[in-house]
């Protein structure tokens, strides 16, 4: 049976924790192999400068909307297990279960 927890803000920091490090992994791809060091470096920081925005905004959103709200702890479980971005949101977005 599918269980329901509310969310705190340390459930926020963690979710946007691993969201900054999602959309670093999922960007790394754009940093060719190749580079001088300097230009491979600046390529990293340009990335890790923009998880570090992004996640922000995550975590805050999160704490604005979210925070004393009800989730599906398998949802969570999913988004901290997930691979990509696009695994994250997908388990933080799925459609609720209709039998509920």
């Amino acid at each position: 049976m599918a269980t329901d927890r509310e969310l705190t803000h340390g459930d926020c920091r963690v979710l946007g924790d691993k969201f900054r490090a999602l959309t670093v992994s999922d960007n790394q791809k754009y940093v060719k192999p190749d580079l001088d060091p300097d230009a491979r470096a600046q390529g990293e920081k340009s990335i890790a400068d923009a998880a570090n925005k992004l996640s922000s905004k995550w975590t805050d959103s999160c704490e604005n909307n979210l925070v004393g709200k009800f989730a599906p702890e398998e949802s969570l479980k999913c988004a901290m297990g997930a691979k990509t971005v696009a695994a994250f949101d997908a388990c933080l977005n799925a459609p609720a279960d209709p039998k509920k």
